[in-house]
């Protein structure tokens, strides 16, 4: 029950991670400010939950047999889906394929995986939207990775 949350809450985040770095309610003065500030940070909180956790598969039934993107029909009844590496939600053919493969941060931060898995073009488009922020603190998400990856070691 906690894992299907936590994949949607990622999936609706992708979506509305742009539409928050973007709002900024037109007051004046410092209450534009903060507002602009307040967005900013929701919109860091979600690209550090999205690159930290791993994503779970729900199921088809829990996206209705359709693909999040397209809403095309999905399934073995109808045509071929693929799953995202970085939400966990299953995709046409035509979405996945646009995506390609790439490593995924959440597996890079908690296993050292840096394995190609399929992503959808939402996926990626994502990943590649926030790359250059830097929201990440590996001492608080993973400390261990510094004493068992040597490259880490010298970072530190």
């Amino acid at each position: 029950m906690e894992a299907s949350g936590s994949t949607e809450k990622l999936a609706d985040g992708l979506d509305e991670t742009d539409e928050l770095l973007m709002n900024t309610d037109t007051e004046e003065g410092d209450d534009e400010n903060s507002s602009s500030r307040k967005a900013s940070a929701a919109a860091s909180e979600h690209v550090t939950t999205v690159i930290t956790t791993i994503p779970r598969e729900n199921g088809l039934d829990s996206q209705d047999f359709r693909c999040p993107m397209c809403r095309k029909s999905i399934g073995a009844a109808f045509s071929k889906y693929g799953v995202c590496g970085i939400d966990g939600l299953y995709y046409c053919a035509d979405c996945m394929r646009a995506g390609g493969e790439m490593p995924i941060p959440s597996r890079v931060l908690r296993s050292w995986d840096w394995k190609q898995r399929p992503v959808s073009d939402r996926g990626r488009a994502f990943i590649e939207a926030n790359q250059d922020n830097p929201v990440i603190r590996i001492d608080q998400h993973n400390p261990t990775l510094y004493d068992h990856v040597p490259a880490m070691k010298t970072m530190k």
